[in-house]
C-alpha cells in the first residue's frame, strides 16, 4: 500500500495527492490498448508486448526465460504424445478468486485413443 506525492491522472481519473493505492499483480497484463484480448488465451500468437507480471522493470524475474522454455516443451511434448488433445468443448472456465496468483479452477481435456 502506498501513496501519491502529488495529484496524478491515470487512466482518465485523477488522484489526488496523498491517495491510498494499492497495486494488484493480477490486473498486470490487462491493458486494453496493449493486450485487446487480455482474457483469451493464444498458446501459438508471438505477443509484442512484454508481460508486466514476470519481465519487466526493476523486479524483472531472473527466472521468466526458464519458465517460458520449461512451458514450451511441456506443451510440445505433450502434443507430440497425445496429438488428439484438446479442450472439451463448451465447458466453462472459471478462476479461483486471488489477487495475487490467479488460476483455472479446472480445465478440462480429451483426446482420442
Amino acid at each position: 500500500m502506498g501513496r501519491f506525492s502529488e495529484e496524478v491522472t491515470i487512466g482518465g481519473k485523477t488522484l489526488p495527492q496523498g491517495a491510498r493505492v494499492k497495486v494488484v499483480l493480477a490486473s498486470a497484463n490487462h491493458d486494453e490498448t496493449k493486450f485487446p484480448t487480455a482474457e483469451t488465451f493464444h498458446p501459438t500468437q508471438k505477443l509484442q508486448h512484454q508481460y508486466l507480471s514476470i519481465e519487466y522493470g526493476i523486479h524483472f524475474c531472473i527466472g521468466s526465460l526458464l519458465a517460458r522454455l520449461e512451458g514450451r516443451i511441456a506443451l510440445e511434448q505433450l502434443s507430440q504424445r497425445i496429438p488428439s488433445l484438446r479442450l472439451v468443448p463448451g465447458q466453462d472456465i472459471s478462476y479461483m478468486p486471488s489477487l495475487n496468483m490467479p488460476g483455472l479452477k479446472q480445465l478440462l481435456v480429451e483426446w482420442d485413443q
